[in-house]
């Protein structure tokens, strides 16, 4: 890809760091209660294993979308791309996870709905590892408020699965965990121009 000139990102509006010509920006993710206030009530008349809603605050020309990956012994396994509908008023993303039956010949299967920004619903199946698995993980979430870098281009904010886990405040480390655990199912939220 052709690295834009300083003149087109002045272009564009785009805050610049002139130092070294790049576009500044911060993003901010804040996890948050799913269930509020008086919704709170209702959390229990839900079938769901898993609600959780981060906010999203953006300042500077990026964009923010949610992804969710599902990994098997070191290789994402699942269709990395399908149809959302956006909503660019929303300053949020939500995931709530429900599972489905479990059977010995097709395994777990999980209902993922993410909403807010990017709102779409993935049917996944949990992987069959060839690792023996004798624990498992999550969900987790992240519990603290992170921020992007201008170096980093993703982050980590929910993720389950088998193995002894991921370290959700050590984004440094979350590939190489992914790369290692018998499966894992994240959602990343990625950053965009």
């Amino acid at each position: 890809m052709k690295a834009l000139s300083l003149p087109f990102l002045l272009f564009l509006g785009l805050p610049v760091d002139q130092a070294q010509n790049k576009p500044m920006y911060t993003v901010r993710v804040t996890p948050t209660e799913f269930f509020s206030g008086a919704l709170k009530r209702l959390e229990a008349h839900f079938d769901h294993s898993s609600a959780v809603c981060f906010n999203v605050r953006i300042q500077g020309g990026v964009t923010i979308w949610p992804d969710v990956e599902m990994w098997c012994d070191g290789k994402r396994v699942d269709r990395p791309r399908y149809g959302t509908k956006n909503d660019e008023r929303s300053d949020e993303v939500t995931i709530v996870l429900r599972e489905g039956e479990r059977t010995d010949k097709d395994g777990k299967l999980y209902r993922v709905s993410v909403g807010g920004i990017e709102s779409f619903v993935r049917d996944l199946k949990e992987p069959r590892s060839r690792q023996e698995i004798k624990v498992a993980f999550g969900p987790v979430s992240i519990t603290e408020p992170l921020e992007f870098k201008p170096s980093v281009n993703s982050i980590v904010v929910w993720a389950m699965g088998a193995g002894d886990g991921i370290d959700l405040s050590k984004q440094g480390e979350i590939q190489k965990r992914l790369e290692s655990l018998p499966w894992a199912m994240i959602l990343r939220l990625r950053i965009g121009r």
